[in-house]
């Protein structure tokens, strides 16, 4: 029979058989100590009455009692108080018989019925005394000197009897024991298993869309109500999952559906009725343009789901921060150029283990974000340096920085702390989520701090793996140089403790 898998049957089950084996021992071990009791009891009353028989054994022989029955052994002559102990209306009939040396019977109980055999005559290492059990009966014997053997005897019939009624009560009381705590353990176990079914309840609710349900218990501190807080917190991850990527999907529809109704429109306008030629490049222009700012967002979006999926893995090579900063400060020269900024290169040797590509995009993804929101006159700093086991990079600028509570989610995708601001400069939002997946791709952070007014910090840091250079460079005066757009750009240094802009 295959036992149910319900996980409170099977504790009630396991509950039950091990409090019926504990029982069972119980009653087991119970009624062999009364039995050996019983036994013992029985055994103190034959000891006591061998001693009388071979207190009187001599003293029989020189006058023994009169024999009524011809051919009948005699009994032994005992005193008043002792004949007592072989009264025939003990329920143990104790009785007692004597052989003599050669075996014959000397003297005998009138309460022996029954023949008795003679105990084997003892050797010269084997004890004078000893006891048996025949049948019922309960038996000791004694061998003098002389080879004379003295036997007595009793009924266990009485002690038996008794031993079953206590054995028939002690089935009765364990049964009810049993009973009694399979009902109790059962009510323990519902108990104890209520909150699994309101997790189970809860999960349910969850599976059919309701994301905000929450398992609730009274305890605290049990293992279940661990599992329960633990479960919460995954259900809450789950929930944020799902609001994020449900609110992915509706930005990145928003941020596709902007260059597509360009196009259309002018496509339909153009195609109404017929235009000038310069009508019909303007619009091919707009279209043209829309088309650009459409391909770069997927090649974006295409980009955020091999870094999601993990098809995009690190080529992991030796690699100096202060190299690929200096290359990303020359790439972005014209870009600063257009925005009357300046640039300052702080850079240390600065080793590790790293894709350089990747990292060169990391820092760019930096760069530009830092320069759409730094004011002109502005000015750019990159630092690398190698302290504590970690490789260092910082982009500061000189921006209007980021509110606290903008701060946590700039790293999020399509996320704007100034929509009005992204949207002049084109940006969908995604240039610092890229940056995150490729610092979490190494294994590396990337934090920011800022201050509103002041200006915003971007920290990467990497560990330096064993075996890669570790000297600090102490940086020369041509490694901290100044590139400016133009006569207008501003010489003021950006403030080297500043937090991270939450911008895209």
């Amino acid at each position: 029979m295959r036992i149910p898998e319900s996980l409170r049957f099977r504790i009630q089950l396991w509950y039950g058989f091990l409090l019926a084996v504990v029982l069972t021992m119980f009653s087991v071990i119970s009624y062999k100590h009364q039995k050996v009791g019983a036994i013992r009891r029985v055994d103190d009353e034959l000891r006591k009455r061998l001693g009388v028989v071979q207190e009187n054994l001599t003293s029989s022989k020189k006058s023994p009692l009169k024999n009524n029955q011809p051919n009948t052994p005699p009994e032994l002559k005992l005193p008043a108080s002792r004949s007592a102990l072989f009264d025939a209306q003990d329920p143990a009939g104790y009785f007692y018989i004597v052989w003599d040396a050669e075996g014959g019977v000397q003297n005998r109980s009138k309460l022996l019925h029954a023949e008795v055999l003679r105990p084997p005559a003892p050797d010269e290492d084997d004890p004078r005394s000893g006891e048996r059990i025949n049948a019922s009966i309960r038996e000791m014997f004694f061998f003098n000197n002389t080879g004379e053997c003295a036997l007595v005897g009793g009924s266990l019939a009485h002690e038996l009897k008794a031993l079953r009624e206590d054995a028939q009560w002690l089935a009765a009381v364990s049964s009810a024991v049993l009973l009694f705590g399979v009902a109790v353990g059962r009510s323990i176990t519902n108990r104890a298993l209520q909150p699994l079914s309101k997790i189970s309840a809860t999960a349910q609710k969850i599976a059919q869309g309701a994301l905000t349900e929450r398992i609730e218990l009274a305890e605290k501190t049990s293992e279940l109500a661990q599992l329960a807080t633990t479960l919460n917190d995954s259900f809450s991850q789950i929930e944020d999952s799902f609001t994020r990527q449900y609110r992915f999907a509706a930005d990145a529809a928003h941020e596709l559906r902007t260059p597509v109704a360009i196009i259309l429109a002018q496509a339909q306008q153009v195609l109404n009725r017929d235009r000038e030629p310069a009508v019909y490049k303007k619009a091919l222009e707009t279209c043209v343009t829309a088309s650009r700012r459409l391909r770069k967002l997927t090649d974006t979006l295409l980009e955020l789901a091999t870094h999601d999926a993990g098809v995009v893995i690190p080529k992991m090579d030796a690699c100096d921060l202060a190299e690929v900063a200096r290359e990303a400060g020359e790439q972005i020269r014209a870009l600063l150029t257009d925005h009357g900024l300046g640039i300052s290169l702080d850079l240390a040797t600065t080793h590790c283990i790293a894709d350089a590509d990747q990292i060169m995009q990391l820092v760019l993804n930096l760069l530009a974000n830092a320069i759409d929101h730094t004011p002109p006159l502005g000015r750019i700093t990159i630092r690398t340096r190698l302290t504590d086991g970690l490789a260092t990079l910082l982009v500061i600028d000189t921006g209007e920085g980021i509110s606290p509570e903008n701060l946590p989610h700039i790293f999020d995708r399509f996320y704007r702390a100034d929509d009005s601001r992204s949207r002049k400069t084109g940006g969908a939002g995604l240039g610092l989520a890229i940056s995150k997946s490729i610092a979490e791709a190494h294994g590396a952070q990337l934090t920011a701090m800022s201050t509103l007014g002041k200006g915003t910090t971007f920290t990467f840091e990497i560990p330096v793996s064993k075996g890669t250079p570790s000297t600090l460079e102490t940086p020369s005066a041509g490694n901290s140089t100044g590139i400016h757009a133009s006569n207008q750009a501003a010489s003021v240094d950006a403030p080297g403790e500043q937090g991270a802009d939450s911008r895209a």
